[in-house]
């Protein structure tokens, strides 16, 4: 596969999510850190959700960005931790 068509399937996935995305918002009481990179590449990027306001252990969502274009399952992963 060409770098030309993995560009064009990351392109579509993006506006994909987006319109996917559109008008949704994240409740009062969650933390967003969006876009988080972890490695050399700029597709390398997590998003963290968790509970504001609290010092305990609490359920944490860490979404992994795709950015793979040859995944075929899904473009994204979460794992709650």
């Amino acid at each position: 596969m060409s770098m030309e068509s993995v560009n064009k399937i990351r392109h579509d996935w993006k506006m994909s999510d987006e319109k996917r995305d559109a008008g949704l918002s994240t409740p009062e009481n969650i933390k967003r850190f969006d876009d988080i990179s972890y490695g050399p590449y700029p597709e390398n990027l997590l998003d963290v959700y968790c509970l504001k306001d609290t010092d305990k252990l609490s359920p944490t969502i860490i979404s992994i960005h795709g950015g793979d274009g040859y995944m075929v399952i899904s473009n994204f992963i979460s794992i709650i931790v």
